[in-house]
C-alpha cells in the first residue's frame, strides 16, 4: 500500500476492533458467575478432580484447578452425600461437597440455586470465590 492515508485508516480500524473486541470480552466476564448458566444443558466433566457442572468455568477456576481440588479434598473429602444419601454437613452447618455455610443460603435462593444439589453447591462456590476468593474456606490455607 503505497498510500500513507489508506494505511493509517487500516491501522485506526484494526486497532479500533481490537479494543472493542477486548472490552466485550471484559464485560462479558463481569456478569456474576452463576447467573447466565443454563442449569438445562449442564455438561459434566472432571478437571483435575473437580466436578464441573458449567460448559465453560471461569478463568480463575481453571487456572486455580488444582489448588480448588485440594480445597475440595480437604472440606469434605470430594462428596456431596453421606453413605446414608443425605447432603453431607459439617458440625459448622456447611453443606455439601464445597461446604458452603447456612449464612448462604438465602444468597444462594435469591440467585436461583439450591446449594443441597450437587449442581448448585458448585455454583455457589463460583459466586463466593467470586466475591470472597479462596479465603473463603478454611483448607485454602491447609
Amino acid at each position: 500500500m503505497k498510500n500513507p492515508y489508506i494505511r493509517r485508516q487500516i491501522v485506526f480500524w484494526f486497532t479500533l476492533g481490537l479494543i472493542l473486541g477486548a472490552l466485550l470480552v471484559k464485560l462479558a466476564f463481569a456478569k456474576d458467575y452463576g447467573k447466565d448458566y443454563d442449569m438445562e444443558n449442564i455438561s459434566i466433566s472432571e478437571s483435575d478432580g473437580i466436578s464441573t457442572y458449567v460448559v465453560a468455568p471461569p478463568l480463575f477456576v481453571q487456572k486455580n484447578a488444582k489448588q480448588l481440588a485440594r480445597i475440595q479434598k480437604c472440606e469434605s473429602g470430594g462428596i456431596h452425600y453421606t453413605e446414608k444419601k443425605e447432603v453431607l454437613k459439617s458440625r459448622t452447618s456447611d453443606y455439601g461437597r464445597w461446604q458452603i455455610n447456612e449464612k448462604w443460603i438465602p444468597v444462594a435462593e435469591s440467585l436461583g440455586y439450591d446449594i443441597m444439589t450437587p449442581e448448585g453447591n458448585e455454583l455457589m462456590m463460583y459466586h463466593i470465590l467470586s466475591v470472597q476468593g479462596l479465603k473463603a474456606w478454611v483448607c485454602y490455607k491447609k
